[in-house]
């Protein structure tokens, strides 16, 4: 039989670090469309067009990487709650 063993500190501290990454990850995708905004100022034409469809197409990728590091954070921190929740109702029950 195998043995897991999981220590509920290091999943939560695992989610703080990807909520982390997430939060970093916004903060770049925020300074990119700023500067996308302000390209898209002075740039018009085909290329231009074909450009803001393939960049909204891009962002909407990246806001689904950022919102899947978030759920993933979200989920680790529940795991390490119910691992918690777990221990301490074996050693109530053994008590």
């Amino acid at each position: 039989m195998a043995v897991i063993t999981v220590d509920p500190d290091d999943l939560e501290d695992l989610a703080v670090e990807m909520r982390k990454s997430a939060d970093r990850m916004q903060a770049s995708l925020d300074d990119l469309a700023t500067g996308i905004r302000s390209l898209a100022r002075d740039w018009t034409g085909a290329a231009s067009d074909a450009f803001q469809v393939a960049e909204a197409t891009w962002s909407t990728s990246m806001t689904d990487a950022r919102v899947a590091l978030d759920t993933a954070a979200d989920l680790l921190s529940a795991a390490a709650g119910i691992y918690t929740e777990t221990e301490s109702d074996v050693v109530a029950r053994c008590s």
